[in-house]
């Protein structure tokens, strides 16, 4: 193997041990992190030598890479249970540790009071001189167990096997390091950092709800609930369909969404309008009512996509101007905000303001679908002067245009 391929190779065994089953995307971003040149999945997938490698470690699959340390029969199981959980994303000194199982061990507080204890122990069994080889052999076996998800059983059967006879301490210690595992069905997280996680985000959940709570007093809101029914729907079916990034939960408008997927998805969508016809054909839009159904074809026809100057903000909406060759930059656009006004979302920008925006129709009123992504371009007299005149040229030719019906 090339150096380049070894070093690949190195990345592979350290992954598959620390995940049990990692997609190639995550493989390509803790790879391309630490390296250079980066890598892609073409390159992975086309190179000879990873296939023919022994599979001692690891095993190459189009869509994933597997670990063999504990059987490929665990691979459905660590799937299932690792399913919609982020992946822990490791230090290179972990990485360069991981690519060595075979002398790989966690060494946590929790781990060493364990280790230490088993020491005490094997002392009085076994000669002195093989008893760190031998604690350090059961400590890389133990590791690989409790990752692999093995039954508590088959532990308790390979330590006494190995002559760590169970008490009350011994239980207690290996429970405690037991917690503190990384382990594959959390992909990478031990449980104890999966608590924390899950406590974190319960706190963030409540912050939300708070904040929703507080919209939905609001008469405004109804707006934004008739729009993200229509928006969450439509996002969600076009990545069951075309599967643009990895499957996430069924959004829904007043729990906790991660945008990130939808930022991905919606400019498949802006480039395939196409995909909102298919959508409306689909069984899944026959519980839609003839007004949504409405406002999804009007999506697909009169959306207005690009860059635009955001003059100022009125009482109701704030002023868009096109500001690209593609668009007409004689219009003025009044914009309303969806849970928010646009103010509010950009209260921390200063005016006017270069923007990258989608237009939408909505209830009679021009609405953005949700995302607003701002340049940090900051302009000078001269260019606030001719602003200005572009201004009053759009607004004497046609107003604020307040509608796309």
């Amino acid at each position: 193997m090339t150096k380049r391929e070894k070093k690949v190779y190195s990345y592979m065994v350290a992954l598959s041990r620390l995940y049990g089953v990692v997609e190639w995307r995550q493989f390509i971003k803790v790879f391309n992190k630490y390296n250079v040149p980066k890598i892609t999945k073409k390159e992975i997938l086309d190179t000879p030598a990873y296939w023919k490698r022994r599979e001692t470690y690891c095993a190459l699959y189009s869509d994933m890479l597997v670990s063999t340390m504990l059987g490929e029969e665990v691979t459905d199981v660590v799937l299932d249970m690792a399913e919609g959980k982020k992946y822990y994303n490791p230090t290179e000194e972990e990485i360069i540790a991981l690519s060595k199982p075979d002398n790989y061990y966690e060494k946590s507080k929790a781990h060493l009071a364990l280790y230490n204890e088993m020491r005490k122990i094997l002392k009085k069994s076994f000669n002195i001189d093989t008893v760190e080889d031998r604690l350090k052999g059961i400590s890389v076996i133990l590791g690989l167990m409790i990752s692999g998800e093995v039954s508590h059983q088959e532990i308790f059967d390979f330590l006494g096997e190995n002559g760590i006879d169970f008490k009350q301490k011994i239980i207690k210690l290996l429970m405690n390091a037991w917690n503190n595992t990384r382990k594959w069905a959390n992909r990478g997280f031990t449980p104890n950092e999966m608590v924390a996680i899950e406590e974190k985000s319960k706190r963030e959940n409540k912050t939300v709800n708070n904040t929703l709570e507080k919209q939905c007093s609001d008469l405004n809101n109804k707006f934004a609930v008739q729009y993200y029914k229509l928006w969450y729907k439509l996002i969600y079916w076009i990545n069951c369909k075309y599967k643009i990034v990895p499957p996430f939960p069924v959004p829904v408008y007043g729990e906790k969404v991660n945008e990130q997927p939808f930022i991905a998805i919606r400019e498949k969508l802006w480039e395939n309008p196409k995909y909102i016809t298919e959508f409306l054909n689909s069984s899944v839009a026959k519980d839609l009512s003839d007004t949504e159904k409405q406002t999804l074809e009007d999506w697909s026809k009169k959306f207005i996509k690009g860059k635009f100057l955001i003059h100022k903000h009125l009482k109701e909406y704030s002023v868009f101007q096109p500001f690209e060759k593609e668009l007409d930059s004689k219009k003025l656009y009044g914009v309303y905000g969806l849970t928010n006004s646009i103010k509010d979302m950009l209260s921390d920008k200063k005016m006017p303001l270069l923007v990258e925006a989608v237009l939408l129709p909505f209830k009679g009123k021009i609405v953005h679908d949700s995302f607003i992504a701002p340049y940090s371009i900051s302009f000078g007299g001269g260019a606030k002067e001719n602003f200005v005149q572009f201004y009053k040229e759009a607004n004497d030719k046609h107003g604020i245009i307040t509608s796309l019906d």
